[in-house]
């Protein structure tokens, strides 16, 4: 087994960077995805477009 490649998969990067780089990466990505979504799910937010929606009052009553 190469030990240089398991250590130096990038020419530039050693195996250790890119994972750990890949971690914060990841978090970073997860807590984006997770804060939009925690806006985007609000009835205010949905509101904004279905209005005029017929079952708004149902839908507001509902919560």
């Amino acid at each position: 087994m190469n030990w240089r490649k398991i250590f130096k998969p990038s020419a530039k990067l050693s195996i250790f960077t890119l994972v750990i780089g890949g971690a914060v990466f990841g978090a970073i990505a997860f807590y984006a995805g997770q804060t939009t979504l925690h806006a985007t799910s609000t009835d205010d937010f949905c509101m904004t477009c279905h209005s005029n929606h017929s079952l708004r009052d149902e839908v507001l009553e509902s919560v």
